[in-house]
């Protein structure tokens, strides 16, 4: 009897509560409910889509067709946080049908990206680009400056998804720009920066550029905090942990894995959990946890299969499940989970809708083989044990080998450091001296009669002042842009650098950029503490392997090894 009275109790206390909110909503104006819907979207979107529906109901006996649009885009909204992606997509073909009845452009743009972004979700590539397309159109068409930023952060985000990285951050680095331009519109610096902060700590996680993604990654993190949005927080603190993996630094790692995890999980959205969930495993995998990236990933593939869920990495799954098996020695399973990954893999639609079957065929032959190998090895084991002991001599021998060259390495190695730095305490007694100095056997231009006595000295004087400059140190210093600057074209400017440098105009920008490299990793220990890539950033190279190229080619060390010998020094 107290169990009934209770429940009761219960019943009435929850039916009042109810009943309290629907009168709270009633006395609300539409605009009130939409900016209620806004704020509770990306913390609570359960309470959203019932608030949208309320929104509906209202509109339907006003005969308001604006406000059903309304309604039926913020539901959508509301769905797609919560990851349930066909719900969303028929709230949001519903508002496009009503888009024919009112002429509202800002709605209208609204009603285009959302469809958009669920295109995208679910796989319907072909699909999204239009849908962006028309409401980048309207956008620009009405001045709606805030909304083609917003349009153009999704159009950056999709090229991520289909692994056009470097697109997606030209659109990216492009729209900070615009947001820069507008900094006094409403709202451009809190929800609108962020977003551009957070992408571009998703694009630098693909291009594995760890400091990158720390650095906009704390700050989009601060900003989703104070707007209390936990669907933005759960992404970043998935990019972050990603980033210190990719430093060693594991700790770290499955820190923020396990926060974005525990965000995934009250959220309720199983699609951004399950892609939380991968980049845990992956991290699991790099310390060869092999039996926590089993169990992560068997349950991932359960509830995927279970709510037929559709997201960019969940083929991965299947592979990345496959080499733990291998690792554990089960070999069966390996080959299993890596079948259902090309599988997957096949289905998967691209934006051009192409599978490469006999690239896939190859793939499979490829690891059924390594299969094969690892059984043989493991059959044939004890066959092994005879030869032992001669195998373990001639690894002594070769280690022996191996030691004795890295130790004459080492000594060559630290040998052409010391001259070096030695070359380097004696320049700073001269002003003009340069450590590398390169001569080229062959010029491209060989000679300077065609140059008057006039234009060499203005061409010197302007390769000088822009040396002071640093301008050396930019992507963009080639010599085309060179000769813009100091007025001149690029034929004298190669003529003059050719015979007073004895060098080819690219051989003259790497001599510059590598004394730089040499003189400031000496002087700024902050600087030493950079990845190889930042400093290659720093010193105007697009890549770390050009960098490291041209040091090694001018100073016969690695820089990393030039870094630890003048960390040793210090």
């Amino acid at each position: 009897m107290s169990k009934q009275l209770l429940s009761f109790i219960i019943f009435l206390f929850a039916f009042t509560l109810n009943a309290q909110e629907k009168d709270t909503l009633v006395a609300l104006s539409n605009d009130e409910v939409e900016q209620l819907i806004g704020q509770q979207m990306r913390s609570d979107p359960k309470a959203s889509i019932a608030y949208s529906k309320h929104l509906l109901q209202r509109a339907v006996k006003a005969n308001d067709f604006e406000t059903q649009c309304l309604a039926f885009n913020l539901m959508g909204a509301s769905n797609r946080v919560l990851g349930n992606l066909g719900l969303a997509l028929k709230n949001q073909l519903s508002a496009e049908k009503l888009l024919e009845k009112f002429d509202n452009p800002e709605l209208k743009v609204s009603v285009y990206n959302a469809l958009g972004n669920t295109y995208s979700d679910i796989g319907n590539y072909d699909k999204v680009l239009p849908a962006y397309f028309k409401a980048i159109r309207i956008s620009e068409f009405n001045n709606l400056t805030l909304s083609t930023i917003s349009l153009k952060h999704n159009l950056a985000y999709f090229k991520d998804q289909i692994g056009e990285y470097g697109e997606a951050l030209q659109i990216i680095k492009e729209n900070r720009k615009l947001i820069l331009e507008n900094e006094g519109s409403e709202n451009v610096n809190n929800f609108i920066l962020s977003k551009n902060d957070m992408l571009q700590a998703m694009v630098f996680t693909k291009l594995r550029q760890p400091d990158s993604v720390l650095f906009y990654g704390e700050r989009a993190l601060k900003a989703a905090k104070i707007q209390k949005d936990q669907f933005s927080e759960q992404g970043i603190y998935e990019y972050l942990g990603s980033a210190y993996a990719e430093k060693s630094q594991y700790k770290k790692a499955f820190e923020n894995l396990n926060r974005a995890d525990s965000l995934g999980v009250a959220m309720g959205n199983n699609i951004t959990l399950m892609e939380t969930r991968f980049s845990l495993a992956s991290v699991h995998y790099q310390v060869k946890n092999y039996d926590e990236v089993i169990a992560i990933l068997e349950n991932s593939i359960s509830v995927t299969e279970r709510d037929s869920l559709n997201y960019p990495n969940n083929d991965d799954n299947y592979k990345l499940l496959a080499e733990a098996y291998k690792e554990k020695g089960n070999y069966e399973k390996a080959n299993y989970y890596f079948e259902q990954y090309i599988q997957k893999h096949n289905f998967k639609k691209d934006l051009h809708q192409i599978i490469d079957t006999s690239f896939d065929k190859k793939k499979v032959e490829e690891f059924q083989d390594e299969l094969q190998q690892l059984k043989s090895e493991k059959d044939d084991q004890q066959n092994y044990l005879l030869y032992l002991g001669l195998g373990a001599t001639l690894v002594i021998l070769g280690l022996l080998v191996i030691l004795l060259k890295f130790y004459r390495n080492k000594k060559r190695n630290e040998q052409k450091f010391q001259e070096l730095h030695q070359r380097l305490n004696t320049v700073k007694t001269k002003e003009s001296a340069q450590i590398v100095d390169t001569k080229d056997d062959i010029l491209e231009e060989n000679t300077t009669s065609e140059v008057g006595e006039d234009v060499t000295q203005h061409i010197l004087e302007g390769l000088k002042k822009l040396e002071a400059q640093e301008y050396f140190l930019k992507q963009d210093c080639n010599a085309y842009n060179v000769s813009k600057k100091i007025k001149t074209n690029t034929s004298y400017l190669s003529k003059v650098v050719n015979s007073h440098c004895q060098k080819n105009f690219n051989t003259y920008i790497n001599d510059l950029r590598i004394n730089y490299a040499i003189v400031r990793l000496e002087n700024d220990k902050r600087f030493r503490s950079f990845s190889i890539q930042s400093i290659a950033e720093e010193l105007g190279y697009k890549s770390a392997d050009s960098f490291t190229k041209y040091f090694k080619q001018n100073t016969g060390l690695n820089p990393s090894f030039y870094i630890k010998q003048l960390n040793n020094l210090k």
